[in-house]
């Protein structure tokens, strides 16, 4: 599993630990230590059960819930494709075989098209906590590597989506504008 990025930690966290809808443990894990520790004291069959770290799927989620508490006809899975798909080495096919997951291949592929597409209009707007020059290396490098990963299914509609969905977002002109000194 990747580590969390800064979203999760510099923003997400701390939303939840404030709103009290997840704890230290869930978030960062317990200190070896302190693991050792548990076991010692009840670790029969009635012992403390495991602490997860939860992931960024499921803290949106979490915070989807706070904030919309009485939407409930509908279900939500967290899911990490991209990730999963760059610990796979951006193999597409493999990735797909490995998860079971041949049914749902158009909408993973089309689902990695958008997230380039957004990383791509996201990279024009730092974090307050980074520089310009980083967050746009460090988003062109991911988005790099999930393009190739989705040229090596269909280069061709690949090339299209990204051509046809790149460039003219008022938003981010106007962002740009209102954050620069």
């Amino acid at each position: 599993m990747l580590p969390p990025g800064p979203l999760a930690v510099t923003r997400v966290d701390g939303l939840l630990l404030e709103l009290g809808l997840a704890t230290q443990e869930e978030l960062i894990g317990r200190d070896p230590d302190e693991e050792q520790s548990h076991r010692g004291h009840g670790s029969g069959v009635f012992g403390q059960p495991p602490v997860f770290i939860i992931s960024i799927g499921e803290k949106l989620e979490r915070l989807f819930h706070y904030d919309f508490p009485n939407v409930h006809d509908f279900n939500i899975t967290p899911v990490h494709v991209a990730a999963e798909v760059l610990e796979f080495g951006g193999n597409f096919n493999k990735y797909i075989l490995a998860k079971g997951l041949q049914k749902h291949e158009g909408i993973l592929f089309r689902h990695l098209l958008r997230l380039i597409l957004l990383l791509d209009e996201m990279a024009s707007i730092p974090p307050l906590e980074s520089t310009q020059a980083d967050w746009e290396d460090r988003l062109d490098e991911l988005i790099g590597r999930l393009s190739d990963c989705c040229r090596q299914v269909d280069p061709e509609s690949t090339d299209e989506t990204l051509e046809s969905g790149r460039g003219g977002d008022e938003l981010t002109l106007n962002l740009r504008s209102v954050r620069t000194p």
